[in-house]
């Protein structure tokens, strides 16, 4: 039986995902297609656009068989613990085949840099640190140790993701066949159009009309959209009322950068202006973004470690032929299935917490419901 599995956010839905359930069934002729999704958070450090619900019943309308939760302790984090989380929770779950987008670097070219990263993998990092420590980014420090090492040095900065997960599957020895295919439109283009998220995202910030783009188009126009900037006055508090010793715990905060927050957040007006005071050749904005997020939820740096060593498989949704997939299934799983909320798994518990700083953003007399659906929701069920 062939398994596809693809590793998703829909924040929000668009043509471009379209097209990749589509390619990926095409590809890989699947008896089976599953989506390993992100919650509340997102891997750049961004609130999702609208709850995890609401996007699951899309991806099933869209011919996706089974969705499953990327837990938050994963799902906002950089490229290699967020590929790691999905690679594995799809491996459990038995997937074949694996298909991703790509800039233009193939499954080939990809398996080839993966597999000479393995076999130099200390060399490779530590030329990564090497480069890191002269002020380049995480991105800008990997090409140049890509290069470094003689290997094509015209990977997309957006390709590192795929190559986290090519990486992944070849550490781990996991019998997953890769596939990419050709990304439309600019990854992070803010003109509007089918292919683009972000240019979704920014429409719905701006008030405009994004029907004919997105089968979310009426559920974003009525229901309440969550963006980051409107954390703003809370991250002021948290940031003024907290001591320099107690920020350094948070995860994502090394080398002074709890200096560098505290000084820059009397200066700046709203969140925008904050995190563009911050930019830096070695502090981008998503990695800025994520580190706000973990402040804002009080995430200490050890208790995320701790997390990340228990996943679990949560199901958001499912149609008939995913629903008997998983009953046969979960008698070989080795990750804990988990159908609805559970305080006692700790990594379990981090989500509810990324949903109850979501909810903040919410009118108080929707909140509740709002954490109720996360606490007592179980999986939707295609008929």
């Amino acid at each position: 039986m062939k398994v596809a599995g693809i590793i998703v956010e829909y924040n929000p839905f668009h043509q471009g995902h379209q097209l990749h359930i589509q390619e990926t069934r095409r590809i890989t002729q699947c008896d089976l297609l599953i989506a390993v999704m992100s919650g509340s958070f997102t891997q750049r450090g961004e609130c999702a656009i609208t709850d995890k619900w609401q996007r699951t019943k899309v991806a099933l309308e869209q011919q996706v068989d089974l969705v499953v939760e990327l837990p938050f302790v994963y799902a906002c984090q950089s490229a290699d613990y967020f590929a790691h989380g999905a690679i594995t929770i799809l491996h459990d779950l038995g997937i074949t085949d694996l298909v991703f987008g790509s800039e233009q670097s193939t499954a080939t070219e990809l398996i080839h840099i993966a597999k000479t990263l393995t076999h130099q993998e200390a060399y490779y990092q530590q030329k990564v640190r090497h480069y890191l420590s002269l002020g380049h980014n995480y991105a800008s420090a990997c090409h140049l140790a890509l290069q470094d090492l003689g290997l094509p040095s015209s990977i997309q900065p957006n390709d590192l993701l795929g190559l986290s997960y090519v990486k992944e599957i070849i550490a781990q020895q996991y019998p997953i066949r890769i596939h990419t295919i050709k990304r439309h439109g600019h990854f992070h283009d803010t003109t509007l159009n089918a292919y683009s998220a972000s240019s979704l995202r920014y429409a719905l910030k701006h008030h405009q009309s994004i029907h004919g783009l997105t089968p979310m188009a009426d559920i974003l126009e009525q229901y309440p959209c969550f963006f980051l900037e409107d954390y703003y006055p809370y991250l002021r508090y948290k940031l003024i009322t907290t001591s320099h010793h107690e920020l350094k715990k948070i995860h994502l905060m090394e080398e002074g950068l709890e200096n560098l927050l505290k000084k820059k957040i009397t200066d700046s007006h709203d969140m925008e202006s904050f995190i563009e005071s911050l930019c830096t050749k070695r502090y981008t904005k998503t990695r800025l973004q994520r580190t706000i997020v973990h402040l804002l939820m009080n995430n200490d740096r050890s208790f995320i470690m701790e997390a990340m060593k228990q996943p679990y498989i949560r199901p958001l949704g499912m149609n008939a032929l995913g629903q008997q997939y998983l009953n046969h299934r979960k008698k070989q799983l080795h990750i804990p299935l988990l159908t609805n909320y559970t305080s006692s798994h700790i990594a379990m518990q981090l989500e509810y917490q990324a949903a109850c700083l979501l909810a903040l953003l919410l009118p108080i007399d929707q909140q509740e419901d709002f954490l109720k659906q996360e606490r007592k929701s179980i999986p939707i069920l295609q008929k």
